[in-house]
């Protein structure tokens, strides 16, 4: 069997129309597999109906061959095929699968830590006011275990991750061939 040559958007785009292929065969299949004996058969004969049918369900079959085949090529391009993005200051190469994880559900989850960098909501106008007369109010200040800067500038850079995986995603989808 010859394998054909596929962008990544191309075999995406060929499991779409295969869907909706295995979609009109199911409604043509239920639609004429049964009828009455008294009723004549919209294909011809009876043997002629039955092997329509026949024709359908094996074009079906074919076609969830073919998706099968389309999605595990996919897949294995997204696992083998690696990428670099710059992100911030930072290059970083990851494969498809990994860019796709971090799209999804990572980049979020991984801003999700940086987010709870806070105050805490302190007070920070807090004194400690004197318990005996004659003493100094007393400023109680608050202390800080991370930098604000960084964090707001790591915040910054996950939250425009995922439009940046995108924009070089499509590129990658358009140009890179399925892996066999």
């Amino acid at each position: 069997m010859t394998v054909r040559e596929l962008t990544i958007v191309e075999g995406m785009r060929d499991i779409k129309r295969l869907m909706e292929k295995c979609g009109n065969l199911e409604e043509k299949i239920s639609k004429h597999s049964a009828d009455y004996d008294i009723e004549k058969p919209v294909y011809g004969t009876p043997d002629e109906q039955t092997a329509q049918v026949q024709e359908w369900v094996q074009s079906h079959t074919d076609s969830v061959h073919e998706i099968c085949d389309l999605k595990r090529r996919l897949t294995k391009t997204n696992v083998e095929t690696k990428v670099t993005i710059t992100i911030g200051d930072n290059a970083i190469e990851r494969t498809i699968t990994e860019w796709i994880a971090r799209r999804t559900q990572l980049s979020s989850l991984h801003a999700r830590a940086f987010a709870c960098l806070n105050d805490r909501r302190l007070d920070k106008n807090l004194h400690l006011g004197a318990s005996t007369p004659g003493a100094e109010d007393k400023v109680i200040n608050i202390r800080r275990y991370y930098d604000p800067k960084a964090r707001d500038k790591q915040l910054d850079a996950l939250r425009d991750e995922p439009h940046l995986i995108n924009q070089t995603l499509e590129v990658i989808n358009a140009t890179t061939q399925l892996v066999d």
